[in-house]
Formats: structure tokens, C-alpha cells, sequence
């Protein structure tokens, strides 16, 4: 079912701007349904982005927004990172190359279930490519979703060591959370909230998404 909708247009000419406002966009980055649209709704506490078991549910972009005293939190959901089985660049390749650019941080989300390498080695090597780009400045973090925050203790460890030896000192901070309930995503906001740098915010404060049906 398609849904009409429009963009809210980012004007902070047009938004009321504390003295000491400080701001931070985070992209939201990972494999085809592993919980990236779960966790923004959870985060910003209102069901903006489409989710479902079923892969390639986010077909496009969608911001979230988070206002917390004096920050303002935008989260980009992208959709599922996937390479074309003709190895040619796909869509989602070519959007991450579009969004990481203009993101303060990066959330690499994975599902602690799966299997590193593969396309997560690949999509890992894009954001490093970013992050050195960057100078070291993108703020890179790592979320892993489980269904119960109790077990896979092994396998949570092996998939920080994995991504740490890929990428040696990319990742500033691992976090995991529960894919089903949210849990454990207020320590996302926490720690955007300790590395957003001052900057005006770019919608109003009382808006969660940046369209509006």
C-alpha cells in the first residue's frame, strides 16, 4: 500500500534555536533485516520507518528525529546492504555512498545470530573507507540485536573482535540491545548525546520524522 506523504524541508532559519544547541546525524547502517527500522522507531518512540521479517522492507531513506535538552539527534535509516549477485554496485551500495558524507556518526547495526564476513566484511571496509576519509572525525559504533540480551555472550564477543580486527580502532563504542522490546537503546542516546558537537538544529523540536503523511 503506498502512502502519500511529504518531506519536512531542514530550515534552521525557521526553528527556535537554544543558545548552547548542539546537533549530531547519525546514519543507520547494516544487512537486510536486521532490525535498523526496529530500533529507530524504538529510539524516537513512534513507528516511522516500515519493518518486517521480510528483507528490503526499507526502500528508501527515512530521518528520525530526537530532541534531548539542548541536542537535537537526527537518525537516517537506510535501507538493507546488499551486493548484486552480478557483483555490480547496487542501489543500496551507491546510497551508502550518499549518506555516510554528510552523517556525524555512523550506527552499524548487526543481528548477533548471523555470520560475519561476506557482505558484512564489505559493508564494514565501506564505512572504514568513510571513517579515513573523515580523519578519524565520523563517530563509528556498533549495535548488536539479540532476542534475549542473556545469551550469545560468545557470539556477541566474536562479532566485536571480528569487526575490531577488521577495522582497528574505527569503532568508539559496542552496544548491544534487544532487537524485539528496544531495550538497551537508551544507551544509544547516551552516547550520541556525549559526542554531538554544537551545531543548529535543523527541525523543530517537538517533530519525530522528517515527512509527514
Amino acid at each position: 500500500e503506498n502512502t502519500a506523504f511529504e518531506i519536512r524541508t531542514a530550515n534552521p532559519d525557521e526553528v527556535e534555536q537554544p543558545s548552547d544547541a548542539r546537533f549530531i546525524k547519525c546514519a543507520v547502517v547494516g544487512l537486510p533485516n536486521v532490525g535498523k527500522s526496529s530500533i529507530v522507531n524504538a529510539l524516537v518512540e513512534h513507528k516511522i520507518c516500515a519493518s518486517s521479517p521480510k528483507p528490503h522492507t526499507t526502500a528508501k531513506n527515512c530521518n528520525g528525529i530526537l530532541t534531548v535538552g539542548n541536542t537535537q539527534i537526527v537518525f537516517q535509516d537506510t535501507p538493507g546492504f546488499h551486493i548484486e549477485k552480478t557483483g555490480k554496485i547496487s542501489s543500496t551500495m551507491e546510497a551508502l555512498h550518499r549518506t555516510l558524507p554528510e552523517c556525524d556518526a555512523v550506527m552499524i547495526v548487526a543481528d548477533v545470530r548471523g555470520e560475519v564476513g561476506g557482505y558484512v566484511k564489505t559493508l564494514l571496509q565501506a564505512v572504514h573507507r568513510q571513517w579515513a576519509i573523515s580523519k578519524r572525525r565520523l563517530q563509528v559504533f556498533l549495535v548488536l540485536t539479540k532476542d534475549d540480551l542473556a545469551q550469545h555472550t560468545t557470539r556477541s564477543s566474536k562479532t566485536i573482535a571480528y569487526v575490531q580486527n577488521l577495522c582497528p580502532g574505527m569503532i568508539s563504542k559496542n552496544i548491544i540491545v534487544n532487537g524485539l522490546t528496544g531495550h538497551g537503546t537508551h544507551k544509544i542516546v547516551n552516547h550520541l548525546l556525549q559526542v554531538a558537537n554544537p551545531g543548529r538544529w535543523l527541525y523543530k523540536k517537538e517533530w519525530f520524522c522528517d515527512r509527514t503523511d
